[in-house]
């Protein structure tokens, strides 16, 4: 590759067709040491979007495949949003190998414009089938979410690598890894590991599948499929979930030459080079992690404190510690053996979007902890969108540890009433009263096909 790309300049594009080298040449640097690996990720990086650059782009668009403008002067998320992840994270590798601030720069300003613009509840993004890709600003609609999976899972390589080299508010990363972890990654896959999505809506609707009865099926309108499959014509997103899989561990505990930092509450034995530590949680379900040793050799202990925990206790060797965040962590002084058990107050919550989502407004969505869920047909019946729901019934909240080793929460919501006309006066809409009951996003579509909703209208 090198004496072809970079000596002969023979070949007839210059960048590649899916950003993905540029993440394999950092890691052989980081792994061999040798100058030739980075040299060459930094071409491939560097080249992307100089005008000499020759690559032949799908659709003949420079946005769609990121090559509209050097990447010193990406500030937008644009196309393809898994060729676009896996660039940024190549961008993030080599702003911190060459402590390049434009770079970093640029990097802070395309995460931020995804994350508060163009990223759905549950972390999915590529809001689009054309081009598996990013549109505008708060353009999120649900039932066409496209939401690739690896998608997600690119996300999470972009939040970890721009964790390692932003001091500016770090944990604002592992909170989006931790969103893509337990909801826009894991929703690709199915409860017993043998099938998958690609896409990953946030609203399905059977009633609309088909409904074209007067035109050829190649017309009709393209639409999410409802349950997951074994393979794909393009099976990207089985091998990319496993290899996330394998590399957990590695988003969990950050050494610096303070001590360890917990960024993901997860269950682990570690052998540190400030000694062994051990994580065992409920995290997910109960809102809960125990962190302990008995020969660390650091004075400190560092804990992400979770976006949505507002109600935290902390528990030092058995005795309620008092505690500041600062910057998104809980900084604990700590002795050579100690335990510390900590309670993030988990409960259900429900969030809104931001007015210009046009496809939420007036509507919310329940949380629980990092989970995200959503209401079934098999649950609540059909024709989910005539169901509306008070942020206040969480109150009335009732949590079983019935479904698949997870939680369902339900609680008290009203359906609009049967009518026989097509259309009757307002005054006479009635609403019924009735339980929801709702499930984790992740685990939606596996007990047949079913309707699913996210965003539930607002009463």
């Amino acid at each position: 590759i090198h004496q072809v790309f970079m000596v002969d300049k023979s070949p007839g594009y210059t960048t590649p067709g899916h950003q993905e080298i540029e993440l394999a040449l950092y890691r052989m640097y980081k792994t061999t040491g040798k100058q030739k690996y980075l040299d060459m990720c930094e071409f491939f990086l560097e080249n992307r979007g100089q005008p000499d650059n020759h690559e032949a782009q799908i659709f003949d668009a420079a946005h769609y495949a990121q090559s509209h403008a050097p990447i010193r002067d990406q500030h937008e998320a644009f196309g393809h949003s898994v060729r676009a992840t896996y660039l940024y994270s190549g961008m993030a590798d080599l702003a911190g190998e060459k402590h390049d601030e434009a770079l970093l720069a640029a990097c802070r300003d395309l995460f931020d414009d995804i994350t508060k613009k163009k990223m759905y509840v549950t972390g999915g993004i590529g809001s689009t089938n054309i081009g598996e890709a990013f549109t505008i600003a708060y353009d999120l609609p649900n039932a066409h979410a496209y939401t690739e999976t690896c998608a997600s899972i690119g996300m999470m390589f972009f939040g970890e690598r721009m964790f390692r080299i932003d001091p500016e508010h770090p944990s604002k990363y592992h909170d989006a890894v931790e969103l893509e972890m337990y909801n826009g990654a894991l929703s690709g896959l199915s409860l017993d590991g043998e099938c998958f999505f690609y896409e990953n809506p946030l609203e399905i609707a059977l009633e609309e599948y088909g409904r074209e009865v007067g035109a050829p099926v190649e017309w009709r309108e393209k639409l999410p499929i409802t349950e997951r499959l074994e393979v794909f014509y393009c099976s990207c997103c089985p091998p990319n979930i496993n290899r996330f899989f394998a590399e957990l561990g590695s988003y969990v505990l950050v050494e610096d030459d303070d001590g360890l930092t917990v960024e993901q509450y997860i269950s682990l034995n570690a052998d540190t080079k400030f000694g062994k530590l051990t994580v065992s949680e409920d995290y997910a379900k109960a809102g809960v992690a125990k962190i302990s040793s008995e020969n660390y050799s650091a004075n400190t202990v560092t804990l992400r404190v979770p976006e949505w925990a507002d109600d935290i206790t902390l528990m030092l060797d058995g005795k309620k510690t008092e505690f500041t965040v600062s910057d998104g962590y809980i900084c604990i002084p700590v002795s050579s053996s100690f335990t510390i058990e900590l309670d993030f107050g988990i409960k259900p919550r429900f969030v809104a979007s931001n007015p210009n989502v046009r496809a939420n407004v007036g509507r919310i969505a329940l949380c629980y902890g990092p989970l995200v869920y959503c209401l079934e047909k098999v649950d609540n019946g059909s024709r989910l969108n005539q169901i509306t729901v008070s942020p206040e019934s969480v109150k009335y909240a009732k949590i079983e540890d019935d479904f698949h080793g997870f939680y369902s929460i339900t609680l008290p919501g009203y359906r609009e009433s049967k009518a026989t006309l097509l259309y009757l006066p307002a005054s006479d809409k009635t609403d019924e009263a009735t339980s929801l009951k709702f499930i984790p996003y992740f685990a939606f579509a596996n007990r047949g096909e079913s309707d699913m909703l996210v965003w539930v209208r607002r009463r």
